[in-house]
């Protein structure tokens, strides 16, 4: 659980030199391309289901069977993404297909 808190301080940190003043008062956000590939390749974590918030944002949630750690994401149809909550434990919805 610590490596994923630092994870989520590192965005934060990396991210603050991009992001006006009352972004950084919010979550971890960055772009969400940067973000998806630290998930993908440095957490082993894939897309595994998405959901719309509205018309100009979609959740998105992350998981690795390997490691169970899972992240959630709220993007925006601006190419920025917010980490929202970080996990561990992932287990496959029983409602999951496959």
């Amino acid at each position: 659980m610590l490596q994923r808190l630092l994870f989520g301080s590192l965005l934060v940190s990396g991210a603050a030199a991009t992001l006006p003043p009352e972004a950084m008062a919010q979550e971890a956000c960055a772009n969400r391309d940067a973000i998806v590939a630290t998930l993908n390749n440095e957490l082993g974590e894939v897309r595994v289901d998405g959901a719309a918030a509205g018309s100009s944002a979609f959740y998105e949630v992350y998981a690795s069977e390997s490691t169970r750690t899972w992240t959630i994401l709220l993007s925006g149809i601006n190419g920025v993404s917010c980490v929202i909550a970080v996990g561990q434990d992932w287990r496959r919805p029983i409602w999951s297909a496959g």
